[in-house]
């Protein structure tokens, strides 16, 4: 089988459209193969080296996705995708799999092969699996639920994105402010983060906690009585007002350095984690529920 008939036996099924890029260096053939999913659909099927374009069902004779349309589309354990991207008010479930592709090298990132994007206000819920990187763009939310993982979160759109972290593990978490229409959101009511947060050019991080609980202590004059105690609590202590953000290698000056301790509203500890705040006065932390 020559190299071009094996790159199309990787088509998953009749109705998936391929786009495909061929480079020719001497005997050697690369590929860049995007598969549309433009209907309501499971998919369980290892394709490492491909992106998953959601919302689209099929690819014009320029390489550019066509027939719009807003699926579901669940992505469970088996699937593997360099990346996936979402459009068109698309709603995609990860229950499990991989998208591996993606890569931040500053924290001043535009773009750089981000592996999972949610793109023109489509919704992408991660409830299980791994994601390198994952990044709303233009309108678009990123759910994160308690058996995800996610590496990095950034939140790079000009156009505004929003991410909700409810639990998972994420690592870290960049947001930039949007610069034309809307903002850039991260909220984290729960879960664990490993590594730092990094908010720049206005951007805000919100962090829930839950300050109060309602516990039962019996019959006075036959009325219920109530106690109420502190529960979970997030707080900030400011470490250095003019500290160097070390990043991927490099460091980059003009931030404040916050550690946070105290508990999510799910209870998660985020005892030690690393806040950087760049010194713009717009920049800043908010702490909800406390």
């Amino acid at each position: 089988m020559n190299p071009q008939s094996r790159l199309l036996s990787l088509i998953p099924s009749p109705t998936a459209a391929l786009a495909v890029t061929l480079f020719l260096a001497g005997q050697k053939l690369a590929a860049e193969v995007d598969i549309c999913y433009g209907s309501n659909t499971t998919i369980a099927t290892s394709l490492p080296g491909d992106t998953a374009i959601v919302g689209y069902s099929s690819i014009s004779s320029t390489g550019n996705p066509e027939n719009p349309s807003s699926p579901t589309v669940t992505v469970a354990a088996g699937a593997q995708f360099f990346g996936l991207r979402a459009y068109n008010s698309s709603i995609v479930n990860i229950t499990g799999g991989a998208i591996t592709g993606g890569g931040v090298t500053s924290p001043y990132e535009v773009w750089n092969n981000l592996g999972l994007t949610a793109n023109g206000y489509s919704t992408v819920n991660i409830h299980g699996g791994t994601v390198a990187t994952a990044s709303p763009q233009s309108h678009g939310t990123i759910n994160v639920y308690q058996g995800a993982s996610v590496s990095t979160l950034l939140l790079n759109s000009p156009y505004g994105g929003n991410v909700n972290v409810y639990g998972g593990v994420i690592g870290n978490g960049i947001v930039q402010g949007a610069e034309i229409t809307e903002t850039n959101t991260l909220t984290i009511y729960g879960g664990t983060i490993t590594g730092e947060l990094i908010l720049i050019g206005g951007a805000t991080v919100s962090l829930w906690g839950n300050p109060v609980e309602r516990i039962y202590l019996g019959t006075v004059l036959g009325r219920p009585t109530y106690g109420y105690y502190p529960a979970h609590i997030v707080t900030k202590t400011l470490v250095n007002s003019n500290a160097t953000l070390p990043f991927n290698g490099s460091t980059y000056p003009g931030f404040s350095e916050y550690q946070l301790s105290g508990q999510l509203s799910d209870g998660s500890s985020v005892n030690g984690v690393k806040v950087y705040v760049q010194n713009d006065g717009i920049s800043g932390i908010n702490l909800l529920g406390n």
